[in-house]
């Protein structure tokens, strides 16, 4: 079977390889960046069409066309708002990357670096890249980030250093690739655990400090052509019409790896991976066994203000790889069902709908398991997650906020298997919905940019989380009280409320330097956050 997959992978990279080949910038652009908010933004007032936040990361390539789109027409923008596209268009414009090589160890471009770590951020200035390389064929550009924060819990407080490196690039228009390092600093502080940009992996602990250490890589290589696009990548990978909260892929895991190919056409848009999944969070030794994901995602813009979706995915374990799995148009369910009903498959409807300018709602219904003739009733086996919400923008002035309202109701048991390795999670982290299962969440988020270097975003959250078997997506659900299981509410066990109040801060104070802050309160009268210093070179 493995001789049969690479086999297989060497025919399809070698079709792709001598197709006519269109652009390949496909770098991703980090989800936090607040790009993000701002393409949210134009997306809802309808200024902008050309992208679609079911599926991201966005790449550099639909940031730049966008801000093409957008500074070329006759948009009616605000003030704040073109001076926030110059902004970005400044930020993101690695095609105005001059010709040849430009490196730290150039007079000249030393003595660049020097002046703006205190020159004052404008726009008419050009991005200052580490290192860059440009000729008719290859275009690349090295970025170097040092972020200096001090974590603080209540009484508690710690150092958390952050070093990382980004190589991206594109050759001859047809190959885009994109690497990743990041190391993670962080002093050791009792009754403090680890911050949540820790995942997985091995953390190590240096002799004669008392820091803890661990790395993160990130990695693509990607082909894009007229009939379909092909990677090999260990990004993110985010579907859902929520911002940061949806209950079919999020970001609340590190990135995995996987094969992926997607396909866009008129107003059809599908992606199809098969990825490696980490079974088991507490990194044991030995021979581990595997683990796997495969989904598609089948988008369709049934009209010009509305967007359904349908996702399948399937986790599935100890075997190399399945092909009925990696084909992309193949039911994955049937599958399934083909294979004896021995994986764990999960299904998902979701919608956006612009009803007008600057109001969207979207919604997602999805199952692990369920059965229509009780849908309504409280049967332990009704296994699903509802999302609904709107993203309202009332003013066309960004110094205003725009507001964005979701609520999710997740039940007892989504996510879990009778097999716990097939539990719908990597390295015990839910691939889903961050809360899990058996929650539920009222969100509000707003958002807006004082100036065109200053972003804020502040958000209140109450949660219902309930307790016991069933609230944890590691759970076995073969472990269950059946004497439950037509008595299953919506939350069981001992129900906790909590209420969040988070503030987000992003000031570009010069050409490399920002301030950043993250604070959050809850009612349980914990204050904690990070505020910190980021060099971007």
């Amino acid at each position: 079977m493995l001789k049969q997959y690479k086999r297989l992978c060497i025919r399809i990279a070698s079709y792709i390889l001598i197709l006519d080949m269109l652009t390949g910038q496909n770098i991703p652009v980090p989800m936090n960046h607040p790009i993000n908010d701002f393409i949210l933004r134009l997306y809802t007032l309808n200024i902008i069409h050309e992208i679609h936040p079911g599926m991201r990361p966005f790449s550099v390539n639909q940031i730049n066309q966008v801000l093409d789109e957008v500074s070329s027409t006759d948009q009616q923008l605000s003030t704040r708002e073109k001076s926030l596209v110059l902004r970005f268009k400044k930020e993101f414009a690695v095609n105005e990357i001059k010709q040849g090589l430009k490196g730290p160890w150039q007079s000249k471009h030393i003595s660049t670096a020097v002046h703006t770590i205190f020159k004052p951020f404008d726009t008419n200035d050009t991005e200052t890249r580490f290192l860059s390389y440009h000729d008719d064929d290859l275009l690349m550009w090295m970025d170097w980030e040092e972020f200096f924060a001090i974590d603080f819990q209540d009484t508690l407080s710690r150092s958390f250093f952050t070093d990382r490196v980004t190589i991206s690039g594109k050759f001859d228009n047809n190959l885009s690739f994109y690497s990743r390092y990041t190391l993670y600093r962080v002093s050791q502080t009792e009754n403090f655990p680890l911050p949540d940009e820790y995942k997985q992996g091995y953390v190590l602990e240096e002799d004669n400090t008392d820091w803890l250490v661990w790395d993160v890589s990130e990695a693509s290589i990607r082909f894009d052509n007229s009939i379909i696009n092909a990677e090999i990548s260990k990004i993110p990978i985010y579907w859902g019409f929520s911002k940061k909260h949806s209950p079919i892929l999020s970001t609340h895991v590190q990135s995995f790896s996987f094969i992926r190919f997607s396909k866009e056409y008129k107003r059809i848009r599908a992606q199809s991976f098969l990825g490696s999944l980490v079974p088991y969070g507490d990194n044991r030794k030995g021979i581990i066994e595997e683990k796997h994901i495969a989904a598609h995602r089948f988008e369709f813009d049934l009209t010009p203000s509305l967007t359904v979706s349908f996702n399948e995915m399937v986790i599935y374990a100890r075997q190399n790889i399945e092909l009925g799995y990696l084909l992309p148009v193949n039911l994955l369910w049937s599958e399934e069902h083909g294979l004896g009903n021995r994986d764990n498959v999960l299904m998902s409807f979701d919608a956006q709908w612009s009803v007008k300018p600057g109001l969207s709602l979207y919604g997602t219904f999805f199952w692990d398991e369920l059965s229509w003739f009780k849908l309504f009733s409280p049967w332990w086996g009704n296994k699903f997650i509802f999302q609904s919400g709107f993203h309202w923008v009332p003013f066309s002035n960004p110094q205003l906020p725009d507001f964005r309202v979701e609520f999710t109701a997740s039940r007892p048991w989504v996510y879990t298997h009778q097999d716990s390795l097939l539990n719908y999670t990597s390295a015990a982290h839910g691939l889903g919905f961050p809360i899990g299962p058996n929650a539920q969440m009222f969100y509000l988020e707003m958002n807006m940019w004082p100036t065109f270097k200053t972003f804020l975003s502040l958000n209140v959250s109450y949660l219902k989380k309930g307790t016991g078997m069933g609230s944890d997506p590691n759970d076995n659900y073969s472990l269950r009280n059946e004497k439950l299981d037509d008595k299953t509410p919506m939350l069981m066990g001992k129900i906790n409320e909590r209420l969040d109040v988070g503030l987000n801060i992003e000031f570009r104070m010069t050409e490399l330097l920002y301030i950043k802050a993250d604070i959050s309160y809850n009612d349980e009268t914990l204050l904690s956050g990070q505020w910190g210093l980021l060099m971007n070179f």
